[in-house]
């Protein structure tokens, strides 16, 4: 009875996720059938700011894999073969722009199987990782803001004012969450199974912390993807005209990457196309335009993922038919 309730719910929710993608995208195409003057944009970008486009999330795809595997390479019971890592890294990645969380579930099976890592311990890492990640890029655009531009505000906001409380918050998330569930009453089965996974989060980042070697190339490849990224988004803003600073670029990404481990819909389409539009909005930027960057990121984001996916499963194969003769 019980599991066929929880179908029924999972069978709900995903309805809900599709219904309100569907709205959300409705929105989009009778925004841009109002204002075809922003779409024609994309006929004019310029060939070399497409291939700059795919070519740098090429590079993000990697960086961000091979830091995931810094983490979860300390809980599994054989080392990682790069060219399965990042195949199985790129495949879920490419589900969860279809299905929402459906390339974690993905991993988890197939590391499982092929590396002895447990789900639990999965999950653990990609909470740990998110909360590196997300720390890393908020200390980063922080620092950035207040060499840069300290006076840069958001619908008259100082943008700092909202950076650092956000930093505090977001630093101190894991430990506001273990306090939480102690405060909670939970059944007693929900309640071991967060503990559990909340627990090898907080042990993957303690682990990660007290390694200097693991730390480090961590923090080092953290620094270079933030800096590749808000180039990205740079780009994709120039190739339609218009021109970012650097703190109003480090700004957008920080608080646009949030959004990223915050799944509402499948790849969070449509969300996070109306995420960057506000957030653009707020620095003043011309209405229409984020929207418009967020639609030229996630549509090179899918060029690349699938080019990249296409090329690894070629090299798999090659091995394979020479491991064979």
């Amino acid at each position: 009875m019980i599991h066929s309730c929880l179908g029924w719910l999972k069978n709900k929710k995903l309805l809900l996720q599709w219904f309100v993608t569907l709205v959300i995208l409705a929105l989009i195409i009778r925004f841009f059938l109002n204002n075809q003057d922003k779409l024609r944009l994309l006929s004019q970008i310029k060939p070399r700011y497409i291939f700059y486009l795919l070519s740098l999330h090429v590079v993000v795809l990697f960086l961000h894999a091979t830091r995931f595997s810094l983490l979860a390479s300390m809980f599994t019971t054989k080392k990682f073969t790069h060219t399965e890592w990042y195949h199985i890294f790129f495949v879920g990645r490419l589900l969860n722009m279809f299905v929402s969380q459906g390339g974690n579930i993905y991993r988890t099976f197939a590391l499982k199987s092929r590396y002895g890592l447990s789900h639990t311990h999965y999950i653990g890492c990609f909470l740990a990782f998110a909360w590196l990640d997300t720390s890393v890029n908020f200390f980063l655009a922080t620092i950035s803001i207040a060499v840069m531009n300290p006076t840069l505000t958001l619908y008259n906001v100082n943008a700092l004012s909202v950076l650092l409380p956000l930093s505090v918050v977001v630093f101190m998330s894991p430990f506001l969450v273990v306090l939480l569930i102690s405060r909670i009453n939970l059944p007693g089965r929900v309640l071991k199974k967060i503990t559990e996974i909340t627990s090898i989060a907080l042990s993957c980042c303690q682990k990660a912390v007290s390694d200097r070697k693991i730390i480090t190339k961590f923090l080092a490849l953290g620094i270079l993807s933030f800096g590749i990224t808000i180039t990205l988004l740079g780009i994709s803003f120039i190739s339609i005209g218009v021109s970012l600073s650097l703190s109003h670029l480090a700004f957008l990404y920080a608080i646009y990457k949030t959004s990223i481990y915050i799944m509402v819909t499948p790849g969070n389409l449509g969300i996070r196309e109306l995420f960057v539009e506000v957030l653009s909005q707020s620095v003043g930027i011309p209405p229409g335009n984020g929207l418009l960057s967020s639609i030229i990121i996630r549509i090179s984001g899918y060029l690349a993922m699938v080019g990249t996916i296409a090329l690894m499963s070629t090299i798999r194969f090659a091995k394979k038919k020479i491991n064979m003769k």
